[in-house]
């Protein structure tokens, strides 16, 4: 999963530089596909529903993916 400072939640352009590199990176290793949770933050708890914004900014970082 994305690391904390990078949850595309609240940070979408470093969720999207994230994901960004660990394709590339994916691709330089010869690798066809990356698979697993990279799109999300593991442990990602706030207690209540996601805001629109959130969704939004979740929705913005796996189009741009």
């Amino acid at each position: 999963g994305l690391p904390q400072e990078c949850w595309a939640s609240v940070h979408p352009d470093k969720a999207i530089d994230y994901l960004e590199l660990a394709l590339d990176k994916t691709k330089a290793c010869g690798a066809e596909a990356l698979s697993g949770v990279t799109f999300g933050g593991i442990g990602e708890r706030t207690g209540v529903w996601p805001t629109e914004k959130e969704y939004d900014n979740i929705a913005r970082t796996l189009e741009a993916s």
